[in-house]
């Protein structure tokens, strides 16, 4: 996208939607950037039309930049929308993305991705809830801190043992809490815990796409 402030706005909806499904974050960051900068200038022939999309454009934008990992960016953006629309029909995705970014941030800010998971715990939606507690276990288990490691693997296991299997949307966060947890308990030098938690992986998932990394589990890292 050589020269975006040529383009149509439609075609810019186009690209920054298309692009984002596809996973080419830079050209879609383009195109929404773009979007949101008519959106911004009321002298711009599209700006009456910019502005009806420009909720939109901002999480697109936002997405496409934390996809790129650039979280400044993300934050930018997404911050940007929630102030400017508080009930948003995206706040729980905003959300997990603004928790994904901050844990980007050089140094991760934990304690402010963990305020932005609390605030989907107030959802009523369950399988959010264990989308979050996922989220917020594998944020503490990617620590060096053998304490927020031992937090972050009793989350992931609440998400394996209670959350309701017969849901289908809950299926991808029992999987993904499950290895998570496996590695944990390796790191933790807590074979037995590591072992069942393996066993019960390829019981409940036997075409697991995490299969493969349950054969390279890491070392002993955190000794009593």
């Amino acid at each position: 996208l050589a020269n975006a402030s040529k383009v149509s706005l439609s075609n810019l909806q186009y690209m920054g939607r298309a692009m984002l499904d596809a996973g080419q974050f830079a050209p879609a960051l383009k195109a929404c950037e773009e979007l949101v900068k008519r959106s911004q200038s009321e002298g711009h022939p599209d700006y009456a039309q910019a502005q009806v999309i420009r909720m939109t454009s901002l999480y697109r934008a936002g997405s496409a930049a934390l996809g790129l990992k650039r979280p400044k960016d993300a934050l930018k953006y997404m911050d940007a929308l929630l102030k400017e629309n508080p009930k948003t029909g995206f706040f729980y995705e905003i959300k997990f993305a603004t928790a994904a970014a901050r844990r980007l941030l050089k140094p991760p800010d934990l304690a402010g991705a963990k305020r932005d998971l609390d605030d989907i715990f107030d959802s009523r939606d369950q399988v959010l809830k264990n989308r979050a507690d996922c989220q917020l276990g594998e944020m503490w288990v990617g620590t060096k801190d053998a304490e927020l490691v031992g937090k972050g693997v009793r989350r992931l296991r609440e998400v394996v043992d209670l959350a309701d299997p017969a849901v289908p949307e809950n299926l991808p966060w029992i999987e993904k809490a499950a290895v998570g947890a496996a590695k944990a308990y390796a790191r933790l030098g807590l074979a037995a815990d590591r072992d069942a938690m393996v066993r019960s992986y390829r019981e409940r998932f036997p075409k697991g796409k995490y299969l493969n990394e349950l054969k390279k589990l890491p070392p002993v890292e955190f000794r009593k």
